[in-house]
C-alpha cells in the first residue's frame, strides 16, 4: 500500500502544478528587485469578440529630397576631412540619413577616420566593377561610406584627367537620383583643381573650410575665384572657420573672406559657423572616431560648435542665400542690403540678427 500511496501523492502533486493559479491568489514573484516582465492582467477588461480591432495605419515617412553638400578648402590642413566626418555623424545622430563620399581620390582617408576597412572603394565604382550604391559600407552611427581610393593601391590613370572628374560627378548624381540618403556629404579635398569645379556643378552647396590664419584666408579667396567659373545660380557658397581661438576671431576671419569675395569676385558668400580649436579633436582622430560621438563629447568646445552648425544645416539650409549669383557693386552683405563701407562688426551683428 505504501507504494500505491506514494504513487497517488506524486500524481496529485503533478496535477496541482498543472492547474492554473486561482484568481484571488497572488502568484509568487521571483524578481523582488525590479519590475516583473509579465504584466499583472487580473484587472484588465475581458476581451470582446464582437468588436473587430481597428486597423493600424502605418505612419509612412515621406522621403526628403536628397541634398548634396561638398566640403573643400583652399589649402591643406584646414580640416576638411575631419569636418566632413563629424558633420555626417552629427546629422546621423539627429535622425538624418547620410552618405559620406570621399572624393579626394588618391589621398582617401575617411575610411581611417571612420575606422573601417572596406573591400571596395571609389576606384571600383569608377572602373565599373560595382554600382555606387553597392559600394557603400556601414559607418559609425549608421552613415553610409563610399571610401576614396589611395594612390598606393589604385591605378594611376585615375589620378589625372577631366574624365575622372566627370565620372565622380556622375557617381554622385546616381546616388542622388536613387535617393540613397537625405544628405550626401562629399569631401572634395583641398587645392585649385578641376575636380573642385566639376563637383561644384554637381552640388547644392559648397562649404569652404578655412582657418583664421592669413595664408588660409588667402587660399580660400583664391579658391572662391576658382569656383566662380563653375558657380551656377543653384549653388550656395558658405564659409566654415575651423581651429579658431574664439568665436570672435573666427567671425572676423569669415568677414574678411566674405568682404573680399564680394568686392573682388562679385560673389555672395554666407557664413556657416566657427569651430574652436580643441585638443579633443586630434584625440578623437587618433581613436578613429568623430569628436561628436566621443565619451563626454558635450565637454568639448569643438563638439558643441559642430552640433550647432549641424542644427543650422538641418533647419536653415533652404534659407541660405543662393551664394553663387554674381552681385554688382556696391558689395552686398548677408542680408542683401547695400553696405560698401560696412565694418566687420556691423556686418557680423546684422548676420546674427538675421
Amino acid at each position: 500500500m505504501s507504494d500505491q500511496a506514494d504513487a497517488l501523492r506524486h500524481l496529485f502533486a503533478a496535477k496541482a502544478q498543472d492547474e492554473p493559479t486561482p484568481v484571488h491568489e497572488e502568484p509568487e514573484r521571483e524578481n523582488t528587485i525590479g519590475w516583473t516582465l509579465q504584466a499583472d492582467r487580473r484587472f484588465e477588461e475581458p476581451e470582446t469578440v464582437d468588436e473587430a480591432p481597428e486597423p493600424v495605419v502605418a505612419q509612412v515617412r515621406e522621403p526628403k529630397p536628397t541634398r548634396v553638400l561638398s566640403l573643400i578648402s583652399g589649402k591643406g590642413g584646414a580640416g576638411t576631412s575631419v569636418m566632413s566626418h563629424n558633420l555626417a555623424v552629427s546629422l546621423a545622430r539627429k535622425g538624418e540619413s547620410v552618405v559620406l563620399v570621399d572624393a579626394d581620390y588618391g589621398l582617401g582617408q575617411l575610411e581611417i577616420l571612420c575606422d573601417r576597412r572596406p573591400t571596395v572603394d571609389l576606384e571600383d565604382v569608377l572602373a565599373g566593377r560595382i554600382a555606387p550604391e553597392d559600394a557603400l559600407v556601414e559607418g559609425p552611427e549608421g552613415i553610409k561610406l563610399l571610401a576614396g581610393s589611395h594612390a598606393a593601391r589604385m591605378n594611376e590613370a585615375w589620378l589625372v584627367g577631366p574624365a575622372t572628374d566627370e565620372l565622380v560627378a556622375q557617381v554622385i548624381g546616381e546616388l542622388r537620383e536613387k535617393q540613397v540618403a537625405e544628405w550626401i556629404l562629399v569631401d572634395v579635398g583641398s587645392g585649385l583643381t578641376a575636380r573642385s569645379q566639376t563637383l561644384a556643378a554637381a552640388s547644392d552647396a559648397m562649404i569652404v573650410v578655412t582657418t583664421p590664419e592669413q595664408a588660409s584666408i588667402a587660399a580660400s579667396h583664391a579658391l572662391l575665384s576658382h569656383l566662380r567659373r563653375a558657380a551656377g545660380s543653384h549653388l550656395k557658397l558658405v564659409s566654415l572657420v575651423n581651429k579658431a581661438g574664439s568665436h570672435r576671431a573666427g567671425d572676423e576671419a569669415a568677414d574678411r573672406l566674405i568682404q573680399a569675395a564680394r568686392l573682388f569676385q562679385g560673389l555672395s558668400v554666407g557664413h556657416l559657423g566657427v569651430v574652436r580649436d580643441d585638443l579633443d579633436v586630434p584625440r578623437a582622430v587618433r581613436n578613429r572616431m568623430a569628436v561628436v560621438q566621443a565619451p563626454g563629447w558635450w565637454l568639448s568646445t569643438a563638439a558643441r560648435d559642430i552640433e550647432r552648425i549641424t542644427t543650422h544645416v538641418r533647419q536653415d539650409f533652404e534659407k541660405w542665400a543662393t551664394a553663387a549669383t554674381e552681385v554688382e557693386a556696391p558689395a552686398i552683405n548677408v542680408l542683401g542690403t547695400a553696405a560698401p563701407e560696412a565694418s566687420a562688426d556691423s556686418v557680423r551683428s546684422k548676420r546674427k540678427a538675421g
